[in-house]
């Protein structure tokens, strides 16, 4: 389940970027790459070091490792807009800021679809 999100945050970002490509040009489709990437990557890490955590563990443990790798997933989100902003100078905000939103709901569509 937790790879199906993100394979499908792939996905959203992928349509993210091919429509701000369309509609706002190189740039668009550059900076709606560092807005999904920016949801992804920490997403991914986290799904992937949730995984092996909780091979063998109680659900105890489980548990407090899943708050603290959710900490450490936004504090990098917020490293890697940091880095972006600063590297990307030509970044446009719009695009950005709705493929991180974009990617952002899927984990809500994932859920409702599970439910």
């Amino acid at each position: 389940m937790v790879f199906r999100v993100i394979r499908l945050q792939l996905i959203a970002i992928i349509i993210a970027v091919i429509l701000a490509g369309l509609l706002a040009g190189g740039r668009g489709s550059i900076s709606a790459a560092i807005g999904g990437g920016a949801v992804l990557l920490p997403n991914f890490l986290f799904a992937l070091r949730l995984v092996l955590a909780s091979a063998g563990r109680a659900t105890v443990a489980t548990a407090g490792v899943f708050i603290v790798y959710e900490f450490l997933k936004l504090a990098l989100t917020l490293i890697l807009l940091a880095v972006a902003i600063v590297v990307y100078a030509d970044l446009s905000w719009p695009t950005m800021l709705l493929s991180m939103a974009i990617t952002l709901q899927v984990n809500f569509l994932a859920l409702a679809k599970r439910t």
